[in-house]
């Protein structure tokens, strides 16, 4: 829907950006993380994703989807929490997501702005000068190392559109 965004803020970028990075999570653990370079979350979408249940995928047949479970696939992976940030029309989002909470990461004092969501809770941002686009990560065990690799060499590298990037703890990537 060409209302939801403004062109400006736009990324000429379409693929899907996939990137496991050995031994920068927090416990020594790795980080795996997605970036998508579309429209970015803002408004109602931002706040149905925190919802089960929520798709932006609903009622179309060009996509597939319509439970809103792949927004919250990391937690299926045994982590605590996983992280989202989203830059949407020049505002930066930043949340941890648990099973059963949001916490967003900007507070009042280090903001530059908020939203008002429609239960009344209020969201904060940064302003940014970033395309739109939306990242999730989250940490992995270093013994997975070999499962996170494999199934997105298996399962992802057919599709021409996502980019893989193995970083070694050394910081040598490999794509």
């Amino acid at each position: 829907n060409p209302e939801y965004y403004t062109r400006e803020h736009l990324s000429d970028l379409s693929d899907v950006s996939v990137r496991y990075t050995e031994g920068t999570g927090m416990g020594y653990c790795d980080v795996f993380s997605v970036v998508d370079h579309g429209v970015g979350l803002g408004g109602s979408r931002l706040e149905g994703y925190l919802e089960l249940g929520f798709s932006t995928k609903r009622n179309t047949s060009e996509n597939f989807g319509a439970f809103g479970l792949g927004a919250k696939v990391p937690l299926s992976t045994g982590v605590d929490f996983y992280t989202v940030e989203t830059a949407y029309n020049g505002k930066l989002f930043k949340m941890n997501c648990y099973p059963y909470k949001t916490d967003f990461m900007y507070g009042k004092w280090d903001s530059d702005g908020s939203i008002t969501l429609s239960d009344d809770t209020i969201v904060y941002y940064k302003n940014t000068p970033s395309k739109n686009f939306m990242k999730v990560s989250f940490g992995v065990k270093k013994h997975n190392r070999h499962k996170f690799r494999d199934a997105v060499q298996d399962q992802l590298n057919y599709l021409g559109n996502v980019k893989f990037t193995y970083v070694y703890e050394d910081g040598h990537e490999m794509d």
